[in-house]
């Protein structure tokens, strides 16, 4: 059975490049433009791993991750990332401050995604029943 990845980012753009990405490789692919009902979504599908953009409407993805976070503690791996300049330097040193696995820069090297992906998705522990 593939993997399941949620993807949140509110550049319509952003979400068609990475969810073309991950179908092919292979992975069950969900996405949101908003992060208004993530954890509904999550409740529902069970993803192997969230990715995150920071900067959004109606919450920030750091917010969210700390949502997740709380909910989940590290069934789910979260990896947040951002295109913003002058988020580039802080998300290096402070995803950890709010619950992230990992980060990534946009834009980014399909490979770098997909081995970032790996590494989370093999750490992740075994599934738990909701």
């Amino acid at each position: 059975m593939s993997k399941k990845i949620l993807v949140i980012d509110d550049d319509p753009g952003a979400l068609k490049l990475v969810e073309s990405i991950l179908t092919a490789k292979g992975y069950q692919v969900i996405t949101l433009n908003y992060p208004k009902h993530v954890i509904n979504i999550i409740k529902k599908e069970n993803p192997d791993l969230v990715i995150l953009d920071i900067i959004m409407p109606y919450k920030d993805g750091y917010k969210v991750c700390e949502e997740i976070k709380g909910l989940f503690s590290n069934r789910i791996p979260v990896m947040v990332c951002t295109s913003q300049p002058y988020e580039k330097e802080f998300i290096k040193d402070a995803h950890k401050d709010f619950g992230a696995d990992d980060y990534l820069i946009k834009p980014f090297e399909s490979k770098i995604l997909l081995e970032k992906i790996d590494k989370l998705i093999k750490q992740k522990p075994p599934s738990q029943t909701q």
